[in-house]
């Protein structure tokens, strides 16, 4: 995400922001943080496992018995649940980046005016 005249530190002043502008950099500060999150060495390992944890349960699944409902419903949790996990992130990127972009347009709409 690239940075912008629009990114303010902790202590400035928001006040200029409409609430609708504050929800936009709430959002765009939140994908960024992800994509932090992900650079680092925690975020890298969190992401490597989660891939692991759906591939090896989709591995099981092939062999799983159909009829074994109850172990089933075991692999499909398990896959689910690093899937959310990376589907969260991604979805904070994407909508920061959305958001970020909206801001940006916002800011190029006020200087035009």
């Amino acid at each position: 995400m690239a940075k912008s005249k629009i990114s303010v530190g902790e202590d400035d002043d928001l006040a200029f922001l409409t609430s609708e502008e504050r929800d936009l950099f709430k959002v765009t500060s939140l994908g960024s943080e992800a994509v932090d999150f992900l650079a680092t060495t925690l975020g890298m390992h969190v992401r490597a496992y989660a891939v692991q944890e759906i591939y090896q349960a989709q591995n099981e699944f092939c062999n799983v018995d159909p009829a074994d409902t109850e172990a089933v419903r075991k692999l499909q949790f398990r896959a689910s649940v690093p899937a959310m996990f990376l589907a969260f992130l991604n979805e904070a990127i994407v909508n920061g980046e959305q958001a970020h972009n909206a801001l940006i347009q916002r800011e190029q709409e006020n200087t035009n005016a």
